[in-house]
């Protein structure tokens, strides 16, 4: 996300309960940071300077590396509607964020993701 004040919330929310937050200010930064550091789970923001989240979620799911392209990604988002809905899920989102949320429900929602990743099948590449 760029917006540092998002930023800010998201860290306060997840870091307590042991997740490292790392950050990329832009969508053309974001794929790079993610080869990087091989999250467990990506937050991003669907309207970020450089390339938007969709853009960033078709790169991830394009990426060699397994673990990688089969990362869970969260697209967080005030944009609703079914069409809007629908362009995430055919660009491979995992799930929405709806703005404005709450830190209880950030932290939550991550360990389930998180939860739901770890039981999931691992898939051959």
């Amino acid at each position: 996300d760029d917006d540092p004040t998002m930023v800010k919330l998201l860290t306060l929310a997840l870091e307590p309960d042991g997740f490292r937050v790392v950050t990329a200010n832009d969508g053309k930064a974001a794929p790079e940071q993610a080869r990087r550091e091989h999250p467990a789970l990506v937050l991003l923001h669907w309207q970020v300077p450089g390339a938007d989240g969709i853009e960033v979620t078709r790169a991830l799911r394009r990426e060699r590396d397994p673990p990688l392209r089969d990362v869970p990604v969260v697209l967080i988002t005030a944009q609703s509607g079914p069409g809007n809905t629908a362009a995430g899920f055919a660009a491979g989102v995992t799930d929405y964020l709806s703005e404005p949320f709450r830190a209880p429900h950030v932290r939550t929602r991550a360990q389930v993701w998180l939860l739901r990743r770890r039981a999931e099948p691992a898939r051959e590449s």
